[in-house]
């Protein structure tokens, strides 16, 4: 059975059950940065429902520890940011998509501030920065030690909340796009979404324009850094409709996560990388300077190889990441987050190695775009984890993603003004 006829089904089988139909001009399915940034500047233009499978903040951006990527230093400069975007994606990544992310990023930065998240600064009030595997210099804004994505989401929450002709769907599963012609067609265009809700049941939400923001697929993978609603709902959705997906095999692996056997994987950012840890064998010794010449901070992809390489090579299940050198206090204060959930299980990062392997952490396919977050369909944008930019290349360059979100994100919301989303 084709992905055409099961779409012409779905039409014809639930509109004629006279499904409840909501009216919008803006529908964006996706809570997380991309999806906000895209919401709030979409209501400039006209209504706009936000959908959320769980509640708002259940997104992946909510639990994103490193920062965001972007030139706020004057011994930094846009050129080399660029240069390690390319580089570390390895030759595929599109140079217009890099271009534009890199010199919009500062402005999202000093926006974001602006409206409230309080960015780590230094005693002068100067931005603090970090730095991360593959940045030539430091270059990574950050927000409570570990905590970006939550001070970001949180921000970004209350303002929508806030903002007039924008309402929030919480517990609102999008089920699939809809699309006139159906399945991709000649001249196929997107008008909204298919929806189930556990108290409202079935319901069609008809829009002008769709973004399409609703994350990755982590959980498509065992050894897993993302939150369990990570399900690769909108790859799905875009095949159905017929749109055209991009590089999908291409999903990042993360080299550090807690390793506890029987557990969840819970993400140690490369931050703590940045800040002088070490990995180590089963045996004490130091191997990645055996493997690359940036050693610990070598772009992710090398890294993760390497882990997995010298766990074959010593029999082992997982690698340590040694902090030891900051010392308690210090690393307590710098990764809060990292600290607390160490310890519950009972490691003392101040004192102890931290076991840590390779678990699946960012989708860098996704839905085809162009440099405006257009999909190849009428009226369907796509921003976020869930769009396929050409940004990354074949490995992304760590903080990259929750700036190309803000990007992105605002770019598709300006394109969501009535009429000018179309191919």
């Amino acid at each position: 059975m084709n992905t055409m006829y099961l779409k012409r089904r779905y039409l014809v089988s639930f509109e004629s059950r006279r499904l409840p139909h909501i009216f919008t001009d803006v529908l964006v399915i996706g809570g997380g940065v991309a999806g906000l940034r895209a919401a709030i500047e979409a209501a400039k233009y006209g209504q706009v429902i936000v959908l959320c499978k769980g509640k708002l903040h259940d997104s992946n951006s909510y639990y994103a520890q490193g920062g965001l990527a972007a030139v706020m230093d004057k011994a930094d400069s846009l050129a080399h940011h660029v240069e390690d975007t390319l580089a570390t994606g390895c030759g595929l990544s599109e140079p217009d998509v890099v271009r534009r992310v890199v010199e919009e990023a500062p402005s999202h930065i000093r926006q974001m501030r602006e409206w409230g998240v309080a960015f780590d600064t230094s005693g002068q009030g100067e931005l603090e920065l970090g730095r991360e595997g593959a940045h030539s210099v430091n270059r990574i804004v950050h927000a409570d030690g570990d905590a970006t994505g939550k001070a970001l989401v949180e921000v970004l929450e209350a303002r929508a909340l806030a903002t007039q002709d924008l309402k929030v769907f919480e517990d609102c599963f999008a089920l699939d796009l809809l699309t006139d012609p159906p399945a991709g067609g000649a001249g196929a265009a997107c008008v909204g979404a298919m929806t189930y809700h556990p108290r409202y049941g079935l319901q069609i939400i008809r829009a002008r324009q769709t973004i399409l923001a609703a994350g990755g697929a982590g959980m498509l993978w065992r050894e897993s850094s993302n939150p369990p609603n990570a399900t690769a709902d909108a790859i799905g959705m875009v095949f159905r409709a017929g749109a055209s997906l991009s590089d999908v095999e291409m999903m990042q692996f993360h080299p550090t996560t807690l390793y506890i056997a029987g557990s969840s994987r819970a993400l140690i950012s490369e931050a703590v990388r940045g800040e002088g840890g070490r990995l180590l064998d089963r045996h004490g010794k130091r191997f990645m300077p055996d493997y690359h010449e940036l050693a610990e901070l070598a772009p992710r992809d090398i890294v993760s190889r390497a882990i997995m390489e010298q766990m074959a090579r010593t029999g082992a299940t997982h690698v340590l990441l040694d902090v030891r050198h900051m010392g308690e206090k210090a690393f307590a204060e710098r990764f809060p987050q990292i600290d607390r959930h160490c310890r519950s299980f009972g490691i003392n990062p101040g004192t102890d190695p931290i076991p840590v392997h390779p678990a699946a952490h960012y989708m860098i396919g996704g839905a085809k775009v162009d440099l405006d977050g257009r999909t190849t369909i009428g009226n369907l944008l796509a921003c976020g984890e869930a769009a396929c930019t050409g940004l990354h290349g074949a490995n992304r360059l760590a903080s990259n993603s929750l700036t190309e979100a803000l990007v992105f994100g605002l770019q598709c919301g300006r394109l969501a003004e009535i009429g000018r989303a179309h191919v």
